[in-house]
């Protein structure tokens, strides 16, 4: 008898966005697409969207779950707390959110920028005053 197959595992919605690289040299803010080790896919030959549907899966499970990761996001932030302060990493990455365009041409770049603020809010320290 031949065991069933096990179904893919979806992964967790990351809390936090990962470390951004720097090159300590020649940084001109652009980091330039690899030369070798790709090659260049064909406009007409259809790709998979395995990747983008196991992501969209995971974003919906986060959501449908806004308890349980509002609870594993305050337990991180209150680990967090605890650390000395060199240690502290901010759960958003530096700079820009990710799909910053600085013309904001469009409405999900609005979106983006006010969801943005909001997080950066989110994270400040209660007023006490």
């Amino acid at each position: 008898e031949v065991p069933p197959a096990a179904t893919p595992r979806v992964p967790a919605f990351r809390l936090t966005d990962p470390p951004r690289r720097f090159d300590p040299k020649g940084w001109d803010g652009w980091r330039p697409f690899p030369d070798t080790g790709f090659t260049q896919a064909d406009p007409d030959e259809e790709v998979s969207a395995g990747a983008l549907c196991r992501r969209i899966e995971a974003l919906k499970r986060a959501l449908d779950d806004l308890d349980g990761h509002a609870r594993r996001f305050a337990r991180r932030q209150a680990r967090r707390a605890q650390m000395p302060r060199a240690a502290r990493r901010s759960p958003l990455r530096p700079g820009l959110p990710p799909g910053h365009d600085k013309r904001a041409a469009r409405a999900v770049d609005h979106v983006l920028a006010e969801c943005h603020g909001l997080a950066l809010q989110a994270l400040r320290p209660p007023d006490t005053s």
